[in-house]
């Protein structure tokens, strides 16, 4: 750590693991602390500890009136004494009132009824008991209105609890599951349902609003809608902008998206100027081995070519290809797009068996992963370069 700096483990479990992680005890205090959030005790025994409590009342109310003006303070403290004050528990409560439209008396009878059940089942009483009631609550609920959600979040729950990309949704669609979340899956990862949702709860300002209008552009210009994608995207980018700075990650990787939906428009002059821009800042704010910096690079290339400068694009094109397979692996459906693209400027520039050959592998690699239908297996078989976008969700 260089001057003042905090290191954070989140949702740490056994210190012995973590050793290995840890700072010299020379550095901590000196030049920096060391965070670890954790729920085993065997902490203690080698670190100062701050047992993390329950909400006061206070607090409880204040945070189930923030969420919902409608309820009474009297109700209101009903909800947070059922719940134990408990923080997640009271954040699902809020949700499920605001979402479902139910008065506090209605939500407190179905509680206690699925407590019951839960009970029955040997399920614990304390913190994860009353967690799992409002959960399983709001669980049965989601199964009888909308079954195919209910499946989604059951595969979700076997997945870490860092944001899950889009694009892995769409990867999987095929991969054996039952209906009617087969069906329904494709209009998941379009995004544009929850755009709307996201746009309903927290306003067209907000970073979650940003993340979901940026999923749902780089969707929409897939599936060949520029102009819509192209509202969506700059509203993400000028909110990244506006609360993290023009050279934070986020900000810039929705530059290249924008950079993206910009050619998808035509509009050749104003993609090559951002790109340019995006990729100086990414060089000055990231490290050279990082993955964005390859996307941008690849933006550039396509601009290259779109500027009739193909020699150029052609050792560009091949030289990402080389640092994608190398810091990513050769299997990394990315490094098959940059395989893609390298090709394609093989062959324009007149190496045709070496272009061809280089094709035709990554095709058949695309397909072997995501099945003949994908739109980026379609594009390798007519012989188009392949943009690579960026996943903003989790970058805030």
């Amino acid at each position: 750590m260089v001057g003042s700096a905090s290191l954070v483990y989140d949702n740490a479990d056994d210190p012995h693991e973590l050793a290995p992680l840890m700072p010299s005890s020379n550095l901590v205090g000196e030049r920096g602390h060391v965070l670890v959030t954790s729920r085993n005790m065997a902490w203690s025994a080698s670190a100062m500890t701050l047992d993390v409590d329950v909400f006061t009342r206070a607090e409880s109310v204040e945070l189930l009136l923030k969420r919902r003006p409608a309820t009474t303070p009297d109700d209101a403290r009903r909800l947070a004494a059922e719940l134990g004050d408990l923080p997640l528990a009271l954040e699902q409560a809020a949700s499920w009132l605001l979402t479902m439209l139910s008065s506090v008396d209605e939500y407190l009878v179905d509680l206690k009824e699925h407590a019951r059940e839960l009970l029955g089942e040997g399920q614990p009483r304390q913190y994860r008991g009353t967690v799992l009631t409002v959960v399983s609550m709001a669980l049965a609920a989601v199964r009888e209105q909308n079954p195919a959600a209910a499946q989604l979040i059951e595969v979700l729950s076997f997945l870490s609890p860092d944001p899950i990309p889009m694009r892995l949704l769409w990867e999987g669609r095929r991969a054996g599951l039952d209906e009617p979340l087969r069906t329904s899956l494709p209009a998941v990862t379009e995004g544009s349902a929850n755009y709307r949702l996201v746009t309903r709860r927290f306003g067209t300002d907000h970073v979650l609003t940003a993340e979901a209008a940026m999923t749902c552009a780089n969707a929409m210009r897939a599936a060949g809608d520029a102009t819509q994608a192209y509202a969506l995207a700059s509203q993400g980018h000028a909110t990244f902008r506006a609360v993290f700075g023009e050279r934070h990650p986020v900000t810039l990787c929705a530059a290249v998206n924008l950079g993206v939906i910009l050619r998808a428009r035509n509009f050749d002059r104003e993609a090559r100027e951002l790109g340019a821009a995006t990729l100086e800042a990414m060089g000055e704010a990231l490290p050279p081995t990082h993955p964005y910096l390859l996307s941008a690079r690849s933006a550039q290339a396509i601009n290259l070519v779109r500027s009739h400068r193909l020699e150029q694009a052609q050792v560009l094109s091949e030289a990402i290809l080389a640092d994608s397979r190398r810091l990513r692996g050769p299997g990394h459906p990315y490094t098959l797009y940059c395989a893609v693209n390298a090709a394609v400027d093989l062959i324009e520039v007149g190496e045709e068996v070496r272009g061809r050959e280089l094709l035709d592998e990554a095709a058949a690699a695309l397909e072997s992963m995501f099945g003949a239908d994908h739109p980026e297996v379609d594009a390798a078989r007519g012989q188009r370069r392949i943009e690579c976008d960026i996943e903003t969700v989790g970058l805030t």
